[in-house]
């Protein structure tokens, strides 16, 4: 945890049995992982046989930090993470 910028891991605990189900659904698929955090859903997606996985989110630490996460598990071939502020760009 970086006590400078403040206490937000992005990573919540809360969430392990959500991101368990996304494990279990994702083999075969393209994910999207929206407001990525530290990537957990979209680390779950790719260990549970996911093609790939886009991860968005609108803090550019957040990104990378998911980035980092990705190669830490071997995954960085499948994962591919963006900085978005707007949906627009998304063109909705």
């Amino acid at each position: 945890m970086d006590v400078e910028a403040g206490p937000k891991t992005g990573f919540f605990l809360d969430q392990r049995r959500n991101r368990g189900i996304v494990r279990g659904l994702a083999e075969g698929r393209a994910v999207l992982d929206g407001f990525c955090a530290a990537g957990g859903f979209g680390l779950y997606a790719l260990a549970g046989g996911a093609k790939s996985v886009l991860a968005i989110d609108a803090s550019r630490p957040a990104v990378e930090t998911a980035r980092a996460n990705a190669a830490l598990n071997g995954v960085s071939g499948r994962w591919e993470g963006r900085r978005r502020i707007s949906s627009r760009r998304f063109g909705t």
